[in-house]
């Protein structure tokens, strides 16, 4: 809980990329939550992936470059335990 972020910018899975990247230029964050079923995550690397790949990104969905269902733990979680998580995923 020490080092967790606060959410700053909340997402829909159907906005287009351009506005999702809108929203984090904006909130000067690289993470976006996506208000999903089971929850989701974006960030400024799915978008730079996206924009690689050649996709219009007035077009292209949240959902689609999105990271569904990401792993999480409980903010009371020891930092070791998390980060040993986050290595072995």
């Amino acid at each position: 809980r020490d080092v967790m972020a606060d959410v700053k910018v909340r997402l829909t899975p159907e906005q287009t990329l351009r506005s999702a990247a809108v929203d984090l230029a904006a909130a000067r964050t690289g993470l976006g939550i996506v208000d999903v079923d089971g929850g989701g995550v974006i960030t400024e690397r799915d978008v730079l992936r996206a924009i690689a790949a050649g996709d219009d990104l007035d077009t292209a969905r949240v959902s689609d470059h999105m990271t569904p269902r990401p792993v999480s733990v409980p903010s009371g979680t020891p930092l070791g335990e998390a980060c040993d998580l986050m290595i072995s995923r």
